[in-house]
């Protein structure tokens, strides 16, 4: 599977600075934002849509429907990770969401709040 960030070799990092008292504080004023879309449930990327392909800037941007169902393993796994050391975080799935700059511009606000609101 194509893992470029969540591969098991970073996953292994991540999980051994959380252990270690001296990394784990860097974390502990900071807020983690994730989220994953992909199939799920009974919801399903489709392969094509038209509506997505088309920008202002490209004529063309198929989104990879298959990126985020095969990330999915890995990145529910960082966030079990990010919970069991119960770091600050928000994650939302998004059923049948694709992995492109459209799809991210729905959500947007949604990291933007939680990482930017006020204590």
């Amino acid at each position: 599977a194509f893992r470029p960030f969540f591969s098991p070799s970073t996953i292994g990092r991540v999980k051994d600075a959380l252990n270690n008292p001296e990394h784990r504080q860097k974390l502990a004023n900071k807020r983690i934002y994730m989220d994953i879309g992909g199939d799920m449930q009974e919801t399903t990327v489709p392969i094509f849509d038209i509506f997505d392909h088309i920008t202002e800037k490209h004529a063309w941007n198929p989104g990879y429907f298959w990126l985020d169902t095969s990330l999915q393993a890995a990145v529910v796994e960082m966030r079990d990770l990010f919970r069991a050391h119960s770091c600050d975080m928000l994650y939302h799935e998004i059923p049948g969401g694709r992995h492109n700059e459209m799809a991210w511009s729905k959500r947007i606000h949604l990291p933007v709040e939680y990482l930017l609101k006020a204590d």
